[in-house]
């Protein structure tokens, strides 16, 4: 689907940002390498000044070693090198040398910094702050990873070799393996502690994905309707927005008729709204969310 057309003398609004040529393949690079390290590194940081101390595990290999580590007092971060270093041989097997090759640096990267900051005060003894902030930090470190094209392997690398021997969705791979981590919390120390875990568990993910998709939301709307030309100098000229024209057809009637696409961010929805109930309130309007909007007037191709 085409970027949305702008008519000439109509601007983009302020916030949005011009075209930039992607950077060239060593800036890449060197970009994945500093993501890695700074990533790792802000996860570990929460991990040992929020989570450790309360024990909260927040779901994954970092939580399975808080496991481990009431279990049988076990450093954490030496677990986690252990669990990875397992999960990474298997995956070996299955999923062959360069998928292991690619996560092999995150897998021991973590746990490193886990131990060098293992002597790091908390933050805090609240369970509830220390679950929500300590699984935003471990998301913002493991999006940030991600962002930059690499992998701290764990149980995402162990979810990946569940779908290509079972065929299990990658997801419910996940879940299974969070869950038997925070089945195991609640058994060896309490339900309690394995419920905040099961809170930080969501916002680590919550986090890791808007990091990995940008904070920068958009919306889409779909609209139909009889006075379709109207509309569209309103949006043209009135926003100003750019739009799309997409051929449609009725499935009842079987008529043809224009579609107008528009991508805007969520305060100049409002305005759409307010001007397609003025001219028509029997449109048909569909508004999305879109987590990611690149090319002409929006955010650049990297």
């Amino acid at each position: 689907m085409s970027a949305s057309e702008r008519p000439p003398g109509v601007s983009a609004p302020e916030n949005r940002l011009r075209e930039r040529r992607p950077p060239p393949a060593w800036d890449q690079g060197a970009r994945s390498v500093v993501l890695l390290i700074v990533g790792s590194a802000i996860a570990a940081l929460s991990f040992n000044a929020l989570l450790r101390h309360t024990g909260i595990p927040p779901g994954g290999v970092v939580g399975a070693s808080l496991v481990i580590q009431k279990a049988i007092g076990l450093e954490p971060g030496y677990s986690q090198m252990i669990i990875n270093a397992g999960i990474l041989l298997a995956c070996g097997f299955i999923m062959g040398r360069s998928f292991v090759l690619k996560s092999l640096a995150g897998a021991l990267l973590l746990p490193l910094f886990v131990v060098l900051s293992r002597n790091l005060p908390p933050l805090t003894s609240n369970l509830v702050l220390a679950g929500l902030c300590g699984g935003a930090g471990m998301g913002l470190g493991i999006g940030l990873v991600l962002r930059g094209g690499s992998s701290l392997g764990g149980f995402s690398a162990a979810a990946a070799a569940i779908h290509r021997t079972t065929g299990m969705n990658i997801a419910h791979a996940l879940i299974l393996l969070d869950a038997t981590v925070l089945i195991a919390a609640a058994s060896i120390s309490s339900v309690e502690l394995a419920l905040v875990g099961l809170v930080g568990t969501v916002v680590v993910g919550q986090t890791a994905r808007s990091v990995l998709t940008g904070f920068n939301r958009s919306r889409v709307a779909l609209i139909v309707s009889s006075r379709t030309d109207e509309i569209r100098e309103a949006i043209l000229k009135k926003i100003p927005l750019g739009l799309t024209i997409l051929d449609g057809r009725g499935g009842y009637t079987d008529t043809q008729h224009d579609v107008l696409m528009v991508v805007m961010n969520p305060a100049e929805s409002v305005q759409l709204k307010r001007h397609i109930r003025a001219i028509d309130p029997q449109a048909f309007v569909i508004l999305l969310d879109a987590s990611e909007v690149r090319g002409q007037g929006f955010l650049p191709h990297v």
